[in-house]
C-alpha cells in the first residue's frame, strides 16, 4: 500500500512537470546599422558628450551567439540570453529607450546597431509554440552630465508617483505607451532614466512614461 502511495505521488509530481514544462528560445536576426537614433528632439544648444560606449546588448557577444547557433537560435542557457530579454522592446522606439534610458543623462544613441528578436515558448504536453517580435539595440550613448547622478533631486532607480491630470496628458503629448492612462488617477513606478527636462518611469504594469519633475513626487 506504501508503494502505491508513493508511485502515486510520482505519477503526480511528473504529470504537473509535464503541463508546466515550457522551453524558451530566440531567434535573432541582425538587422542594420545607424550612424544615429532618438527617439527625442535633439537641443542643437545642448553641449551632449559620450556617456558610455557600447552600451545595451553586445553586438560581439550576440554576433558570437549566432555563430555557435543553429538557425540562429539561442537558448535560454545561454549567457546573452538574459542580457537580450533585459534590454528587449515591443517597438523599436521601446528598445532605444531602454538602452538610452539605461544611463543617466542619456538622450540618443551613436553607432546603433539593432536586432530582430523572435521570442518562441513551447509549452504543455504537445509543446505547442508561441512566438512574437521585439527589437534589441546597443550603440554609444550620449547625452549630458549631471552632477552627482541626479537631477532635480531624483535619481536612478527612486520610486515615485504621480497622479495623471489634464494637464500631464497635454505635457506627455499622447504618449503612446500611456494610451491607458486615466485623468486624475495616481500611478507609481520607478526612476529608469534622467534626462534635462523629464524623468523616465517604469509603471508596474511595465509601461514606460516621460514625467517632467515638476509633476513627481518621491515615494519614501
Amino acid at each position: 500500500m506504501k508503494k502505491l502511495f508513493i508511485y502515486g505521488v510520482f505519477v503526480f509530481f511528473t504529470t504537473v512537470l509535464l503541463h508546466s514544462c515550457k522551453t524558451s528560445t530566440i531567434r535573432v536576426t541582425p538587422m542594420g546599422e545607424l550612424n544615429m537614433i532618438s527617439t527625442r528632439n535633439i537641443n542643437k544648444a545642448e553641449d551632449y558628450q559620450s556617456l558610455k560606449t557600447y552600451a545595451g546588448v553586445s553586438s560581439t557577444d550576440v554576433n558570437n551567439a549566432l555563430s555557435e547557433s543553429k538557425n540562429r537560435l539561442i537558448k535560454k542557457k545561454h549567457r546573452i540570453f538574459k542580457e537580450i530579454m533585459k534590454y528587449k522592446g515591443k517597438t523599436l522606439n521601446e528598445a532605444v529607450d531602454n538602452v538610452v534610458k539605461s544611463q543617466v543623462g542619456g538622450e540618443y544613441l551613436m553607432n546603433a546597431r539593432f536586432f530582430l528578436v523572435e521570442i518562441s515558448e513551447k509549452k504543455g504536453d504537445n509543446l505547442q509554440e508561441s512566438s512574437k517580435f521585439q527589437y534589441v539595440l546597443s550603440g554609444d550613448v550620449w547625452g549630458t552630465k549631471s552632477v552627482n547622478n541626479e537631477i532635480q533631486g531624483f535619481r536612478l532607480d527612486d520610486k515615485v508617483i504621480f497622479t495623471y491630470t489634464r494637464a500631464l496628458k497635454k505635457a506627455m503629448n499622447g504618449n503612446k505607451n500611456f494610451e491607458e492612462g486615466e485623468i486624475n488617477k495616481q500611478y507609481e513606478g520607478k526612476i529608469v532614466g534622467l534626462s534635462g527636462a523629464d524623468a523616465t518611469i517604469r509603471l508596474e504594469n511595465g509601461s514606460v512614461v516621460d514625467i517632467p519633475y515638476n509633476m513627481l513626487r518621491k515615494i519614501e
